[in-house]
């Protein structure tokens, strides 16, 4: 459950409930509207940095999801930088192994 003040450009990672199996996913907030948020998700790599951390590119879609999903919020994401597709990843500086984010 969610105990943060959010706001938008806030990153978080979000459980989602499936049938069997729950998924956690890293989002950028881009709304937050009472009980709700919008967000546009993080799709994790098979890659690694260069120091084992996990590299994120973003996806294309937005979701709405309750506020009661997001378990953490995480700082502000490192740019990979360089290139114009390296910008488009990034890695969080501290550890999220432990969440199992997809």
């Amino acid at each position: 459950m969610c105990q943060w003040g959010l706001r938008a450009g806030d990153f978080v990672i979000v459980n989602f409930a499936g049938k069997t199996k729950s998924y956690n996913y890293v989002g950028l907030v881009e709304k937050v509207d009472g009980a709700d948020i919008s967000a546009k998700f993080l799709k994790r790599s098979s890659k690694r940095s260069v120091d084992g951390k996990p590299i994120f590119t973003f996806k294309e879609n937005y979701e709405v999801i309750p506020r009661e999903d997001v378990h953490k919020k995480l700082p502000t994401p490192q740019k990979l930088g360089g290139t114009a597709r390296r910008e488009q990843k990034c890695i969080f500086p501290c550890s999220i192994d432990k969440w199992d984010v997809m």
